[in-house]
């Protein structure tokens, strides 16, 4: 069975009953899967399956490279971000970074499809 975004993971003991493995293994698991952005866990409530963010379309004024990357802890305490929250990394022709909170990004307008002309 699939889980949907805002569903409710079993509990440590439950998932290690349910996978053959010791409470350390799911805690572990469930580290990696709050670290990569895939649930959310509150104490005493559990966790749930994280709604993944909306995407959006960037318009940039020089030519640039954007690329997206979990933050560094400083990164992440410095922009006020939650674990699992991407940053996007600015990577200008001159060798100038800019690193940014997705939130930070004003989008432009969705690109056309050039068969719409």
């Amino acid at each position: 069975m699939w889980s949907q975004p805002g569903d409710k993971l079993k509990n440590e003991d439950a998932l290690a009953e349910e996978f053959g493995t010791g409470k350390a293994t799911v805690r572990q698991a469930l580290r990696l899967l709050r670290a990569e952005g895939l649930i959310d866990t509150e104490n005493r409530r559990g966790s749930t399956i994280r709604t993944p963010p909306e995407l959006a379309v960037v318009g940039l004024e020089k030519p640039a490279r954007i690329t997206a990357r979990m933050p560094t802890v400083a990164e992440r305490t410095t922009l006020g971000l939650p674990e699992g929250e991407p940053v996007l990394v600015v990577t200008y022709t001159d060798g100038r970074t800019v690193v940014l909170a997705r939130s930070a990004i004003d989008a432009g307008p969705a690109m056309s499809d050039p068969g719409d002309d």
